[in-house]
């Protein structure tokens, strides 16, 4: 699986990444540590995986991932509250 990540994600991802060489420069340890966890958490949080949409007839497609906290009827119309959590794919 190809990793994409969404155009949005690009600044921050590039900050950390400056910011984390300009730490390394200084012997900041402790810092460039830190700078490399967001590179990651940022590369995880703009992902941008390729979905299948499925084909089959009378089924429901989430525009979330995540978990599905509650749905509630209104006459002809559904609303569904799904959580995300910091792990789940941000982008709808």
């Amino acid at each position: 699986m190809r990793l994409t990540i969404n155009k949005e994600g690009y600044p921050y991802i590039f900050i950390a990444l400056l910011a984390t060489a300009l730490s390394s420069s200084f012997d900041l340890h402790f810092a460039t540590y830190g700078f490399l966890f967001l590179i990651g958490f940022f590369t995880i949080f703009f992902r941008d995986p390729r979905r299948k949409i499925p084909s089959a007839r009378n089924i429901i497609v989430s525009p979330a991932d995540g978990r599905v906290k509650s749905i509630k009827n209104y006459g002809a119309y559904k609303e569904v509250h799904i959580f995300i959590g910091p792990l789940d794919v941000h982008i709808n």
